[in-house]
């Protein structure tokens, strides 16, 4: 949960160690599956939003609450923006 406090950790010029403590993350790791970077970038290019496609730098792929596989984190307001648009057009893939 973003607060006031957090805010400026979140969406300065913070590190990726900074933004992860800010949202509560205790096990994270800033390496992403490529699999699901590969699908978001199809999805953002999909939807004529290439400029977010990277996602590197925008999530940390989180451990916590006995997660063996764990789950996207957006630390960015571009990853909060890429998960929203991934979520809606991920049916849309091809398989």
């Amino acid at each position: 949960m973003v607060t006031e406090d957090n805010y400026r950790t979140l969406y300065g010029d913070a590190s990726t160690t900074d933004r992860a403590a800010a949202l509560g993350l205790h096990t994270y790791d800033t390496a992403l599956p490529q699999t699901w970077a590969d699908d978001v970038r199809v999805v953002m290019e999909q939807s004529f939003m290439a400029k977010y496609a990277s996602v590197f730098g925008h999530f940390v792929w989180c451990y916590d609450g006995n997660s063996i596989y764990g789950y996207p984190v957006p630390i960015t307001s571009h990853g909060a923006h890429i998960l929203d648009k991934y979520a809606v057009m991920k049916p849309r893939l091809p398989r």
